[in-house]
Protein backbone atom coordinates (compact mmCIF):
# COMPACT_ATOMS: atom_id res chain seq x y z
CA UNK A 1 0.00 0.00 0.00
CA UNK A 2 2.80 2.45 -0.89
CA UNK A 3 1.81 5.86 -1.21
CA UNK A 4 3.85 8.12 -3.45
CA UNK A 5 5.55 11.75 -2.53
CA UNK A 6 1.79 13.53 -3.84
CA UNK A 7 0.20 11.37 -0.66
CA UNK A 8 2.05 12.75 1.70
CA UNK A 9 1.64 16.07 0.45
CA UNK A 10 -1.92 15.16 1.19
CA UNK A 11 -1.60 14.98 4.89
CA UNK A 12 0.95 16.66 5.74
CA UNK A 13 1.30 20.56 5.32
CA UNK A 14 5.63 20.41 5.34
CA UNK A 15 7.31 21.24 2.07
CA UNK A 16 10.96 21.05 1.02
CA UNK A 17 13.11 21.78 2.40
CA UNK A 18 11.34 20.36 5.38
CA UNK A 19 9.28 17.75 4.19
CA UNK A 20 11.69 14.61 5.72
CA UNK A 21 8.88 11.72 4.35
CA UNK A 22 9.37 9.95 0.91
CA UNK A 23 7.08 7.11 0.87
CA UNK A 24 4.08 5.94 3.54
CA UNK A 25 4.98 1.99 3.12
CA UNK A 26 2.11 1.05 5.88
CA UNK A 27 -0.67 2.95 7.77
CA UNK A 28 -2.92 1.72 9.93
CA UNK A 29 -4.53 5.21 11.71
CA UNK A 30 -3.68 5.50 14.94
CA UNK A 31 -2.05 2.21 15.63
CA UNK A 32 0.91 2.29 13.70
CA UNK A 33 2.96 3.71 10.67
CA UNK A 34 5.86 2.43 8.55
CA UNK A 35 7.86 5.28 5.87
CA UNK A 36 10.89 5.26 4.06
CA UNK A 37 13.58 8.87 3.24
CA UNK A 38 15.84 8.83 1.22
CA UNK A 39 19.12 10.85 2.63
CA UNK A 40 20.64 12.50 -0.28
CA UNK A 41 23.87 13.80 -0.68
CA UNK A 42 21.70 17.26 -2.20
CA UNK A 43 20.05 17.80 1.46
CA UNK A 44 20.93 21.66 2.03
CA UNK A 45 22.14 21.01 5.48
CA UNK A 46 24.69 18.58 4.85
CA UNK A 47 26.73 21.77 3.18
CA UNK A 48 26.85 22.73 7.07
CA UNK A 49 26.65 19.55 9.49
CA UNK A 50 29.34 18.78 8.86
CA UNK A 51 31.71 19.59 5.14
CA UNK A 52 34.08 17.19 5.80
CA UNK A 53 31.48 14.12 6.72
CA UNK A 54 28.00 15.29 6.20
CA UNK A 55 26.07 13.65 9.18
CA UNK A 56 22.26 13.59 9.04
CA UNK A 57 21.34 16.03 12.16
CA UNK A 58 19.94 13.77 14.74
CA UNK A 59 16.80 16.64 15.41
CA UNK A 60 15.87 16.54 11.53
CA UNK A 61 15.79 12.27 12.48
CA UNK A 62 13.53 13.72 15.59
CA UNK A 63 11.38 15.97 13.25
CA UNK A 64 11.12 12.87 11.10
CA UNK A 65 9.55 10.67 13.61
CA UNK A 66 7.26 13.28 14.39
CA UNK A 67 6.17 13.98 11.00
CA UNK A 68 5.23 9.87 10.52
CA UNK A 69 3.86 10.16 13.88
CA UNK A 70 1.53 13.15 12.30
CA UNK A 71 0.80 10.92 9.47
CA UNK A 72 -0.63 8.04 11.38
CA UNK A 73 -2.66 10.51 13.33
CA UNK A 74 -4.04 12.24 10.08
CA UNK A 75 -4.22 9.47 7.95
CA UNK A 76 -7.86 8.95 6.47
CA UNK A 77 -7.90 7.00 3.17
CA UNK A 78 -10.34 8.94 0.21
CA UNK A 79 -10.64 11.91 2.90
CA UNK A 80 -9.47 15.53 3.13
CA UNK A 81 -6.99 15.32 5.63
CA UNK A 82 -6.22 19.32 5.02
CA UNK A 83 -6.95 20.55 8.34
CA UNK A 84 -5.54 17.89 11.26
CA UNK A 85 -1.89 18.79 11.32
CA UNK A 86 0.03 17.27 14.28
CA UNK A 87 2.60 19.41 16.40
CA UNK A 88 5.22 18.07 18.24
CA UNK A 89 4.65 18.56 21.57
CA UNK A 90 7.49 16.64 23.42
CA UNK A 91 10.09 14.10 23.62
CA UNK A 92 9.91 11.70 26.35
CA UNK A 93 13.03 9.84 25.56
CA UNK A 94 15.61 9.43 22.55
CA UNK A 95 18.53 7.29 21.94
CA UNK A 96 20.54 7.38 18.67
CA UNK A 97 22.79 4.02 18.26
CA UNK A 98 23.85 4.98 14.48
CA UNK A 99 25.42 8.02 12.16
CA UNK A 100 22.93 8.64 8.70
CA UNK A 101 24.78 9.25 5.76
CA UNK A 102 24.23 10.25 2.75
CA UNK A 103 23.19 7.14 0.46
CA UNK A 104 21.27 5.82 3.21
CA UNK A 105 17.57 4.96 3.66
CA UNK A 106 16.31 5.54 6.88
CA UNK A 107 12.87 3.14 7.60
CA UNK A 108 11.00 5.05 10.05
CA UNK A 109 8.00 3.88 12.44
CA UNK A 110 5.69 4.81 15.15
CA UNK A 111 3.63 2.72 17.11
CA UNK A 112 0.87 4.47 19.03
CA UNK A 113 1.28 3.79 22.77
CA UNK A 114 -1.79 6.16 24.32
CA UNK A 115 -4.41 9.03 23.28
CA UNK A 116 -5.55 11.40 25.87
CA UNK A 117 -7.46 14.39 24.81
CA UNK A 118 -5.30 15.66 22.30
CA UNK A 119 -2.37 13.81 22.69
CA UNK A 120 -0.73 10.88 21.00
CA UNK A 121 2.12 8.96 22.81
CA UNK A 122 4.18 6.76 20.37
CA UNK A 123 7.14 4.63 20.43
CA UNK A 124 9.29 5.77 17.21
CA UNK A 125 12.39 4.03 15.66
CA UNK A 126 14.34 4.69 12.68
CA UNK A 127 16.25 1.56 10.82
CA UNK A 128 19.05 1.92 7.92
CA UNK A 129 18.82 -1.59 6.65
CA UNK A 130 18.51 -4.09 9.75
CA UNK A 131 20.56 -1.70 12.04
CA UNK A 132 18.72 0.70 14.76
CA UNK A 133 19.75 4.26 14.21
CA UNK A 134 17.58 5.68 16.81
CA UNK A 135 14.56 5.16 19.34
CA UNK A 136 12.64 7.05 21.64
CA UNK A 137 9.28 8.25 22.86
CA UNK A 138 7.31 11.55 21.67
CA UNK A 139 4.24 12.72 22.03
CA UNK A 140 2.25 14.94 19.14
CA UNK A 141 -0.62 16.96 19.93
CA UNK A 142 -3.90 16.78 18.11
CA UNK A 143 -5.09 20.06 16.74
CA UNK A 144 -7.65 21.32 13.98
CA UNK A 145 -6.19 23.96 11.70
Amino acid sequence: MGMENIDIKAILPHRYPFLLVDRIVEVKKNEYVKCLKNVSNNEPFFSGHFPEKSIFPGVLLIEALAQVTGIMYAYEPNEDTESLIGYLAGIKSMRFYRLITPGDQIILESTCKMTWDNIIEAEVTAYVGDELAAKGVIRVTKNDA
